[in-house]
């Protein structure tokens, strides 16, 4: 698991500031989620990172933030993600 500090900085450096550019969400089986986007939903998923959230609040602070800084959702009705499962924040 990684903190939300690591996680939010790590998408900073990733992104290097050119939020619009990039999609974010959230999902509790990362393989199921990138195939869907690529697959059914013919996104680009070539930049995808992910990592494993310390808890499904802390994901959910994270994708606010960076919505809130202008990255797009990864898609429209994407998981329904639950704290019963690990919760993994991607972009791409």
């Amino acid at each position: 698991m990684t903190d939300k500090i690591t996680i939010t900085n790590e998408i900073n450096v990733l992104v290097g500031g050119n939020f619009e550019a990039w999609r974010i969400g959230l999902t509790n089986d990362p393989i199921v989620r990138k195939r869907q986007l690529k697959e059914a939903q013919g996104e680009d998923v070539s930049r995808w990172q992910q990592w494993q959230a310390d808890s499904l609040g802390d994901a959910r602070l994270i994708e606010a933030k960076f919505r809130e800084s202008g990255m797009g959702a990864s898609s429209q009705g994407g998981d329904m993600v639950t704290d019963d499962f690990p919760t993994f924040v991607y972009i791409c």
